[in-house]
């Protein structure tokens, strides 16, 4: 499977889960917005339930943007799986610890800052071996790394501070699969 038909399908199955009727979120059960000026600060705690408001509160502060709808959807996509990933490795897997993102417009784009207070542990020295496709998992960081223009992983005293860029428009999912297209010779 290529990769834009796996993102597409995460798009899509993140999509089935929106519902019209969600009630604004009420902190500490919900996220908290807060804006400084231009950007956008999230606060909320790291209960999975948290993940669509919190996702869906990034793709609005991006149409704002000059991103285009599939940038959009791929920035989304990559929000949730850092937030899952956040949940299951830094807090093993708590729902009531917190967790704080910052968005700010940059360069057309967003520049986001996902911070948390967990064990630690840097996610990107994990990256370092390849994906086995037939162990489930490990598709987090490859997104992150593959959908976004820079990432970076900073340790604090308490926590992990992720941050991501995304200034390019389009889909970096069809871009690549038309890539690995040319390169095989199709």
């Amino acid at each position: 499977m290529r990769m834009s038909e796996w993102i597409k399908l995460q798009i899509d199955a993140l999509r089935s889960m929106i519902t019209a009727d969600e009630p604004p979120p009420v902190p500490p059960d919900g996220v908290a917005q807060s804006s400084d000026g231009e950007a956008l600060v999230l606060r909320f705690q790291s209960s999975p339930a948290n993940l669509s408001r919190a996702r869906k509160a990034v793709e609005k502060f991006c149409e704002s943007t000059q991103l285009d709808q599939p940038a959009r959807d791929e920035i989304g996509l990559v929000v949730n799986e850092a937030l899952a990933n956040v949940i299951r490795h830094a807090y093993d897997n708590a729902n009531d610890k917190p967790i704080e993102m910052r968005l700010q417009p940059y360069y057309g784009g967003v520049l986001l800052h996902i911070r948390d207070w967990g064990n630690g542990k840097n996610p990107a020295d994990g990256f370092k071996k390849p994906h086995d496709p037939t162990v489930p998992g490990g598709l987090g960081l490859i997104c992150l790394k593959k959908l976004m223009d820079g990432v970076k992983f900073t340790p604090q005293s308490d926590g992990i501070l992720l941050e991501m860029i995304r200034t390019t428009a389009g889909s970096k999912a069809a871009a690549e699969d038309r890539e690995a297209k040319m390169e095989d010779g199709q």
